[in-house]
């Protein structure tokens, strides 16, 4: 049996791919050169890491492991055949690829668009499946278009990097189920998944028949047969409720050594975010004689617009060691090629300068 894909309610198939590849748009000529690979005769794919179990590199799974994760997602969250599934994603990495094959898997509607911040200023027929990253949340018109464009029973997917605090109240506020979800290419995207919109959930749940541990760092293991019989080793620092739920604290290597205490900025980015909704930020350490390391924070504004003394304020309540001891004001933080804030690109950038 030959496998089709209904994209842009046009029927494709092998065949067809050559007018796709031959595409004005760059991001549609990159579908239909994930789609080649599909649907050639290699029974494996290869996906580059991000790093998130350690140095970034090239893993491999069968397409019927891509198949049955697949099949994991669209079971869970009861995605019909048929259902109008928005690819805002490339197709050059992990995220992208699975909804084309989820899409594929479970005959669904794929709807293409450019991915880009605000994917949903296009005229899109009601959505009822989508998956994007918080970036692509974070421009108040985006979030407005897409509780336009989403069906109020629809399912919509938050990945890729951690939530900044205001786009996470914006979401707790709306009635369309969105899920953030937590995974890697190693595991071919989401193992758990916890609702964020209302009513929200405290905690990650597993997807069936996926078993969850820590080791003595506090590190998330996962096992899921499905993915190979080896267990993966994150170097996620979790709270484990059980061997299914668990609760996001942070990066190992992202842990800050100040005087011998152990600090995890993601707990003072939380906090910050309390007060600090609207610009982005990030805290990263610098060198520091006395205690090794000290604590900073980075925020992405007009360093002459007035805003000094509002951060002095937020920065000045914050306790203990947890205090960033500097906050430095850039124009513009610097952006991985998946649209991610490099935080070690933006500090080495600002070190290069002369500070």
């Amino acid at each position: 049996m030959v496998e089709t894909l209904s994209l842009n309610r046009e029927r494709i198939s092998k065949k067809d791919l050559p007018k796709l590849m031959r595409a004005d748009e760059p991001w549609l000529r990159q579908l239909g050169v994930f789609l080649q690979e599909w649907w050639d005769e290699n029974p494996e794919l290869f996906f580059r890491t991000s790093g998130s179990t350690g140095k970034p590199q090239t893993v491999r799974f069968t397409k019927d492991q891509c198949r049955e994760s697949a099949r994991r997602t669209l079971d869970y969250f009861s995605i019909k055949t048929g259902a109008k599934t928005c690819l805002c994603l490339p197709t050059a990495y992990v995220a992208g690829k699975m909804m084309v094959i989820r899409a594929i898997t479970g005959s669904l509607d794929l709807v293409a668009v450019p991915p880009k911040m605000n994917p949903w200023d296009h005229d899109l027929p009601e959505i009822d499946f989508a998956a994007v990253t918080p970036q692509q949340l974070s421009d108040p018109e985006a979030m407005d278009q897409l509780v336009r464009v989403m069906n109020s029973e629809g399912i919509l997917l938050v990945g890729g990097a951690p939530i900044p605090e205001p786009t996470r109240r914006k979401i707790s506020d709306i009635e369309i189920p969105v899920f953030e979800t937590y995974g890697m290419t190693e595991t071919l995207t989401h193992v758990a998944v916890k609702r964020i919109s209302h009513p929200t959930e405290p905690l990650f749940t597993a997807f069936p028949d996926v078993s969850l541990d820590i080791d003595a760092r506090n590190c998330l293991t996962i096992t899921a047969p499905y993915l190979g019989p080896d267990r993966i080793q994150t170097r996620d620092i979790v709270r484990l409720e059980d061997s299914t739920r668990f609760e996001w604290v942070g990066r190992l290597d992202r842990v800050i050594n100040s005087g011998g205490v152990k600090i995890q900025p993601e707990d003072i980015e939380a906090r910050i975010g309390e007060e600090l909704t609207n610009h982005l930020f990030f805290i990263h350490p610098l060198p520091d004689k006395r205690f090794g390391e000290k604590v900073v924070l980075w925020v992405e504004g007009d360093p002459g617009s007035g805003m000094e003394a509002d951060i002095a304020e937020i920065v000045q309540s914050i306790p203990g060691l947890e205090r960033p001891r500097e906050y430095h004001i850039l124009p513009r933080f610097q952006r991985t090629s998946t649209g991610k804030i490099d935080r070690q690109g933006t500090v080495a950038e600002w070190l290069e300068k002369g500070k």
